[in-house]
């Protein structure tokens, strides 16, 4: 079984069980986005607030920017976050959170 494959069925299993706290680079591991799990580093966090709403929080040392991946819509702004900052995003429908990448 490749990597891909078993971050999406570990993240299949935590959201079943109710968990919605992921490392962004997990969320971006996903086989359907396109965006790989060395995208973003493992210390920046995504809590997914809603169907259409994700708080992005960077637990690095250092600042990091990112942007947030939406399918279905635009994707939003590249950002800049310093280590501890937290940024909430949202988007209408029919928009889906889809990962983070660099920018």
């Amino acid at each position: 079984m490749n990597v891909k494959r078993k971050v999406a069925l570990s993240l299949a299993a935590l959201a079943v069980g109710g968990l919605t706290i992921v490392p962004a680079s997990a969320a971006s591991a996903r086989t359907d986005t396109g965006v790989t799990a060395a995208s973003v580093p493992a210390c920046v966090w995504t809590k997914s607030l809603g169907a259409r709403k994700v708080r992005v929080t960077n637990k690095c040392p250092r600042a990091v920017r990112v942007k947030v991946i939406v399918a279905r819509r635009g994707d939003k702004a590249c950002w800049s976050y310093r280590p501890g900052a937290s940024k909430e995003w949202s988007w209408g429908r029919p928009g889906r959170f889809d990962g983070l990448r660099y920018c």
